[in-house]
């Protein structure tokens, strides 16, 4: 993990014990923003949060997508908070587990990418749904090794194109959604499948 640069992982609880800081500071000044809710538990959930983004590569400015002008005033208060919040807690270089593992993944991923440092034996993932970025980061990395390959659980090569391209995050119950950001089909960079070769037979006699 070091190697990536930035140097060691902060603890998770060092970290949770910075936002509990500045959450306590904001509800000070507003103490309605979060009426009856602690800071331990606000912070692990913030905590929580920032650690899922972290995976999925969002960062302050892809909550600038969120509009809240449709909702209270709490919200848009909220959101206020949430962006300062992430901007500080995810401000460079990387401290935690998550940011670096991604970090790691993308590094991985340009340099197969370039074709350095390419490994020298098969590379094989199975069993993985890649439902976090950096492990479909990383998945679809291997898949376009020489000699790498995904194996997809319950993976559907056969569901219509114009199936794949309506599923987004909005369409989690869809059994092939969490496949979507992997899938060419979808009409994003994904993995491709590839031909299974006949079984090798064993010489007789």
């Amino acid at each position: 993990m070091t190697a990536i640069g930035g140097g060691a992982i902060t603890a998770r609880l060092a970290r949770r014990l910075e936002l509990g800081r500045l959450i306590d500071a904001v509800l000070k000044a507003q103490p309605d923003l979060a009426r009856g809710q602690s800071v331990p538990e606000l912070a692990a959930s913030l905590s929580d949060l920032m650690a899922e983004m972290q995976l999925e590569g969002l960062d302050a400015a892809d909550l600038d997508r969120i509009d809240a002008s449709d909702h209270a005033q709490h919200w848009a208060r909220s959101l206020a908070f949430l962006k300062i919040a992430t901007g500080y807690y995810m401000a460079r270089p990387a401290q935690d587990t998550e940011a670096r593992l991604r970090d790691a993944a993308q590094a991985m991923a340009t340099a197969w990418g370039d074709g350095r440092n390419l490994p020298q034996d098969p590379v094989v993932v199975a069993g993985s749904t890649g439902s976090f970025g950096a492990t479909r980061d990383f998945m679809m990395a291997v898949a376009r090794l020489p000699m790498g390959a995904v194996v997809l659980p319950g993976y559907d090569p056969w569901q219509d194109a114009s199936v794949w391209k309506m599923l987004d995050t909005r369409a989690e119950d869809h059994p092939q959604a969490r496949f979507a950001p992997s899938s060419p089909s979808s009409g994003r960079r994904g993995i491709g499948p590839r031909p299974i070769p006949p079984p090798i037979r064993r010489a007789t006699g």
